[in-house]
């Protein structure tokens, strides 16, 4: 059984900041993904966990999409299934991807 909180859920939000600057022997291309407390959520069973992942994730270079991301749009984290044990259907792989979230009207 799911609570309200749950059902509502729209996981972790973040805002897109996106530099491209110029050094002295070349030039550079950072982005940064700030987390918006306003729209996230506050941390339920189904995306409670996401911090952590995150964190060891990023530190690895292993979150999809974090080149093509636009400055100053926001941005929700999706785990996405990458292989299932054939025998016991339980999740082996997966990979988290940025993509485009829009508020609630």
């Amino acid at each position: 059984m799911t609570n309200a909180m749950e059902d509502n859920c729209h996981g972790q939000i973040f805002k897109a900041d996106v530099q491209n600057y110029i050094i002295k022997r070349g030039f550079g291309f950072a982005v940064r993904m700030r987390k918006i407390k306003k729209f996230s959520c506050p941390g339920c069973e189904r995306c409670g966990w996401q911090h952590g992942y995150i964190s060891d994730m990023a530190g690895d270079g292993d979150i999809q999409d974090i080149e093509s991301v636009e400055h100053g749009k926001l941005y929700a984290l999706e785990i996405c299934d990458e292989e299932k044990n054939p025998e016991t259907g339980i999740v082996e792989t997966w990979y988290a991807k940025l993509v485009r979230w829009e508020q609630p009207k």
